[in-house]
């Protein structure tokens, strides 16, 4: 899952990362040790990424994330998930989201796996009390909201460039065919 995991994930970090995020996560995935998938809408957003009820609360040196990600591409067989959840502010605030660290594998992790019209895996992702480190927030508390957005447009860019060459190949394929076929 390249762009699930190197263009999102891997850029997610990247921005917003601390340094030993960066370092440990980034080298995880040049190396190809780990898949990522990264759950950012919900039921009711409608693509609009403010739009966050999951909830991360604050639990002794670490959190507890309640809620539900739809569409994860790739989220059947992540090693790591990135979620966004709202640390402060209402469920439609600029300000407020966090971004965290999911062992999908962590209790109170349920995911739902379904195949998309492309022929891949996608699943939905339900938190119920799953408790956390400190160490799985990636970045500052309630300042991921920047990154998500920025992160976000370069992955629909690589998405862009990624149909557009498909399309350059079936144009050629289909070329090289009409040159060849006999009636």
């Amino acid at each position: 899952p390249y762009m699930q995991t190197v263009v999102l994930g891997g850029g997610l970090i990247s921005q917003a990362g601390n340094d030993n995020q960066k370092e440990e996560g980034l080298s995880r995935i040049a190396t190809g040790d780990i898949k990522i998938a990264v759950g950012l809408d919900e039921p009711q957003s409608h693509y609009n990424l403010n739009d966050v009820e999951t909830r991360a609360e604050k639990s002794g040196s670490g959190y507890v994330l309640n809620g539900r990600k739809g569409v994860l591409i790739g989220g059947h067989a992540a090693d790591l998930i990135l979620v966004s959840a709202r640390t402060s502010g209402d469920s439609r605030d600029a300000d407020g989201l966090s971004l965290f660290a999911i062992d999908p594998n962590a209790e109170g992790v349920e995911r739902r796996v379904y195949p998309t019209m492309d022929g891949a895996k996608g699943c939905d992702v339900f938190l119920n009390n799953v408790q956390v480190g400190a160490d799985a927030l990636i970045g500052e508390e309630g300042q991921a909201g920047a990154a998500i957005h920025y992160q976000t447009g370069r992955a629909v860019a690589a998405l862009c460039a990624e149909a557009g060459g498909a399309m350059e190949e079936a144009i050629k394929l289909t070329l090289d065919y009409l040159k060849t076929r006999k009636q």
